[in-house]
């Protein structure tokens, strides 16, 4: 007799499903990643005035994205070692995934780990939050060197095309000063703060884990729903949960402050004049917009569809999250774990589609037509010259004249005069 052969492997209906399934269930600052790709550094690449703005998105976009990926893992990892340092907690303790770790402490011991672990995520948060932030001035401090300007309006060609004069390039040298040594500070006060808040939660776990006192502002308590709102989590304790709930955000239980606050604040900090800061004023609200109020919107509407597969499911035995309802009914009902999977995935491409339009591409439009408009304006106003005053008496004296005719015939006669002699307000 012949063994029938499993079905568990044939459900996943395309290359995208599958790879926001692995994101879910493996690894949740994919998620983030894939996102920030697709519904941020495609359209920003794509839509650009100059070749410099085009060069400067994308070297920002890799930078700061592989910044916030790398650091994650590395931080943790040093994030253990020192914590152990300071608290007197394993590393492989720290490293564990919190419920793995909490299942083999309790009471006390269990008080000290959570306070380690705890005091190793918010660290850990504050020198990515610093490397983040650099990140722009290390962009500033590419484009500067590479283009001869220090403007934004120069980069983005508001004002045309053009070379740099001499009092740019000076202009220029002590912007790239000004940003090399905002960079140290930033490394620097970023491994500082982060050490320190590792140092003085350490310490306070290897005393006995009480933060404060039972009335204090930290007691017992307030440490636990603290560390469930934010601490590093995973398998290997190098994902974050921020103070979003799941609910919240298209990223599950990975912070979306980690990224989202810290680069924007640098972005703020690091605009280079006016017309920087209209644009990146309207990213960051249509970023939260984006991020923030399309999920909540797109989650409601398919949570309806979800709720009858989910009732269909049950019937074949499938219980608890979507991830555990299609593993338990794949084998069962394969058609059924298609739907699902194809119901995900549409979920998915809702989501990318409209932060696509929402967070991507129309801010970026929106930015280029009002900083055109705006810079056009300011230059018309500078145009307008002050009346030349003798000219200004020429002509006061001749309407005067004119207002002393006493038929309409002498008027209309003095009239072509006039014309010859238009008042010159404007160059």
């Amino acid at each position: 007799m012949s063994t029938p052969v499993s079905t568990a492997t044939n459900f996943a209906l395309s290359p995208l499903a599958r790879m926001f399934s692995f994101f879910e269930t493996s690894y949740e600052p994919g998620v983030l990643a894939a996102s920030k790709v697709l519904a941020n550094g495609v359209p920003r690449t794509a839509i650009t005035r100059t070749s410099d703005e085009r060069k400067e998105v994308i070297f920002n976009e890799v930078t700061q994205g592989s910044t916030l990926f790398l650091a994650l893992p590395v931080t943790s990892v040093i994030g253990n070692y020192a914590q152990s340092a300071f608290s007197g907690i394993s590393p492989k303790m720290l490293a564990m995934a919190n419920a793995d770790a909490f299942q083999q402490t309790s009471g006390k011991v269990l008080r000290q780990l959570k306070t380690a672990k705890l005091g190793k995520s918010l660290g850990a948060s504050l020198m990515i939050a610093s490397l983040l932030i650099s990140t722009t001035y290390l962009r500033n401090y590419r484009t500067i060197k590479r283009t001869g300007f220090s403007d934004y309006k120069d980069v983005v060609g508001l004002g045309g095309t053009r070379t740099s004069t001499e009092q740019d390039k000076i202009k220029a040298e002590a912007a790239m000063k000004k940003n090399l040594n905002i960079i140290k500070g930033l490394l620097i006060g970023g491994a500082a703060t982060g050490l320190t808040t590792m140092a003085v939660f350490g310490a306070i776990a290897r005393k006995d884990g009480k933060m404060l006192s039972r009335t204090g502002v930290l007691n017992p308590k307030r440490l636990n729903k603290l560390f469930d709102r934010w601490a590093f989590v995973g398998k290997r304790s190098n994902q974050i949960n921020g103070p979003f709930k799941p609910s919240q955000t298209m990223f599950g239980n990975q912070g979306l402050w980690v990224w989202g606050i810290p680069s924007y604040l640098g972005w703020f900090l690091g605009c280079r004049d006016k017309y920087e800061v209209a644009e990146q004023s309207s990213k960051f609200a249509t970023f939260w917009a984006g991020y923030m109020a399309t999920p909540r919107l797109i989650g409601k509407w398919m949570a309806k569809k979800h709720k009858a597969l989910f009732a269909e499911a049950e019937k074949f035995g499938g219980t608890g999250t979507y991830t555990k309802i299609k593993t338990q009914i794949a084998d069962k009902a394969p058609e059924l774990a298609k739907r699902l999977e194809k119901q995900k995935t549409n979920q998915w491409l809702w989501l990318m589609g409209v932060n696509i339009l929402v967070a991507g591409a129309l801010p970026i439009v929106f930015n280029i037509m009002f900083n055109k408009w705006r810079y056009a304006r300011e230059q018309n106003e500078k145009t307008v010259q002050a009346p030349n005053i003798p000219a200004l008496q020429a002509q006061q004296q001749l309407f005067g004249s004119l207002l002393n005719r006493k038929t309409f015939k002498e008027f209309a006669h003095t009239t072509p005069t006039l014309a010859t002699k238009p008042l010159s307000v404007v160059s």
